[in-house]
């Protein structure tokens, strides 16, 4: 009983927030929309800080995250069998993560582990990280039976591709896996 009496009240204080901006009820699925996208948005990059360790941004975005999502629900507590309210809310869900998703992406923080395989070309591609300013380890390697060279190398992730394809350009035939890297501490930096 106490807790829908919260969840009435948290759904009247939503009302009273948007009712005297002039927003007609109407437009209420398009506020829980958007707070629920901000919230969703905000949780995939307070989930992908702290996965970094870096607890300085985790802790900023999950205040706002926390704040958008109580209004958002708030919204639909609101008036519960209201489908529009609803599907905005499942709806700000989905969008959210998505825009998360490209906003790490475009953001690209961190490093990458390169590891690249040549049957011939291992040092010149070592000898191109070089020049271009990265560090590059070579390693004899043994795949399937045949000796192959294997260089392995630390880059910014926003990096990666264009890395890629200066390395396809010495060897076509290479093979380049990235792997994000959590943490790079001493040795070589970039």
């Amino acid at each position: 009983m106490a807790a829908r009496s919260v969840l009435l009240l948290a759904g009247f204080a939503f009302g009273r927030l948007l009712a005297p901006a002039g927003l007609p009820a109407e437009v209420f699925p398009l506020a829980i929309f958007l707070m629920r996208t901000l919230n969703m948005t905000l949780g995939t990059l307070r989930t992908l800080a702290v996965i970094r360790g870096r607890s300085a941004s985790a802790w900023l975005l999950g205040f706002f995250e926390s704040l958008a999502f109580v209004l958002s629900t708030v919204g639909v507590f609101e008036e519960l069998v209201n489908p529009g309210r609803l599907l905005a809310f499942a709806g700000g869900y989905a969008t959210g993560g998505y825009i998360g998703m490209v906003i790490e992406s475009r953001l690209a923080p961190g490093h990458a582990l390169l590891r690249i395989r040549s049957q011939e070309r291992g040092a010149a591609l070592a000898e191109v990280l070089r020049g271009e300013g990265y560090g590059a380890t070579e390693l004899e390697a043994a795949e399937q039976g045949n000796l192959s060279n294997l260089v392995l190398s630390y880059i910014p992730r926003r990096q990666v591709e264009a890395v890629r394809r200066l390395l396809q350009r010495v060897d076509p035939a290479c093979r380049v896996s990235a792997e994000n890297v959590l943490q790079l501490r001493g040795g070589w930096r970039v």
